[in-house]
């Protein structure tokens, strides 16, 4: 095939790949209020022995989201390709030091072997620019910012005509920005499975199902100034049921409660217990749409105390 023929052939492919697809682009403003940006306890010893409390400790502020949704869209006679890119700064009006820019980009392919079995993959690679440390992190001191390669791969498929279920296998690579003493990341691993019963009654939907799963993270702790590397190794098991209620075209309700027990392997130090109900109301108009996102965690350290001996404990609303 001579140079003029094999151009020819490669725009031709291209043609063919981008002629029938779909390009979307949008964008979006949202505006909201957070509480505890830093999710830091309500009470802190500091190491003058002196007490902090929510009113030093939390920073709250409005916020205003600005993002945008760029999207290619290859359908095939069985199979759908898809690239999403979706960047959003969020704009904090009180707390600017705690600005943040997201950066998310993914690739997504499903494939249909029938009606009722799909094989669905993905990759996302995301970064998030945002100074400060995760204080609901503590027990490694996260930093908020970080870059992540996300990799899924799962079948969905139905058991009967209402069912929906799926088996997914999950890796994800995941490192922090660097500190001026260390540098953290780590590796996951996670298998989950789902259940799903999709009911309709006057064509509002009614759904309810429950997810179980287990994860492996390996973390990888590098010390700067002493030129050394540790490691820490977590395991979690997870369960959640769930019900989703709508009311209406425009109204609906997701209910989920979740129970998370972390490992520690390591050392048996952070192993922790945890409950977490949480209850979503959305409202989808033809020109406004809202939100309502409430939740309550519950977690019980199994081994690491406080003062006089007692578990420590958290509680996040």
């Amino acid at each position: 095939m001579n140079k003029n023929a094999f151009v020819v052939l490669v725009f031709s492919t291209l043609f063919c790949f981008i002629g029938n697809a779909q390009f979307d682009v949008s964008f979006s403003s949202l505006s909201g209020y957070e509480n505890n940006i830093n999710r830091i306890t309500d009470r802190f010893l500091n190491e003058d022995n002196e007490l902090l409390t929510s009113e030093i400790l939390h920073q709250s502020s409005f916020y205003q989201d600005v993002g945008a949704e760029f999207k290619y869209t290859k359908i095939f006679e069985r199979s759908k390709f898809k690239i999403i890119f979706n960047p959003v700064n969020r704009f904090y009006f009180t707390e600017s030091s705690s600005n943040r820019l997201l950066l998310n980009s993914r690739l997504l392919y499903n494939y249909n072997f029938t009606k009722r079995f799909q094989w669905k993959n993905s990759v996302q690679y995301k970064v998030r620019d945002q100074q400060g440390l995760d204080a609901d992190a503590n027990e490694l001191s996260a930093t908020f910012g970080y870059n992540l390669l996300n990799v899924n791969s799962g079948l969905h498929f139905r058991l009967y005509k209402r069912n929906r279920s799926f088996v997914n296998v999950n890796f994800a690579r995941k490192n922090f920005d660097p500190t001026e003493t260390r540098r953290l990341s780590y590796n996951k691993y996670r298998v989950n499975i789902g259940f799903k019963e999709v009911r309709w009654n006057r064509r509002m939907l009614r759904s309810y199902g429950f997810t179980l799963g287990f994860s492996n993270r390996d973390y990888s702790i590098e010390s700067i100034v002493g030129n050394t590397t540790s490691g820490r190794t977590w395991n979690y098991f997870d369960a959640s049921i769930f019900y989703k209620f709508q009311f209406s075209d425009k109204l609906l309700l997701n209910s989920r409660l979740l129970y998370e027990n972390r490992i520690d392997k390591t050392n048996a130090q952070f192993g922790y217990q945890q409950i977490k109900p949480e209850l979503v109301v959305s409202y989808t108009g033809e020109k406004f749409t809202a939100k309502i996102t409430n939740s309550y965690t519950f977690r019980k350290f199994e081994s690491l105390n406080v003062n006089n001996n007692e578990l420590l404990k958290y509680d996040y609303f």
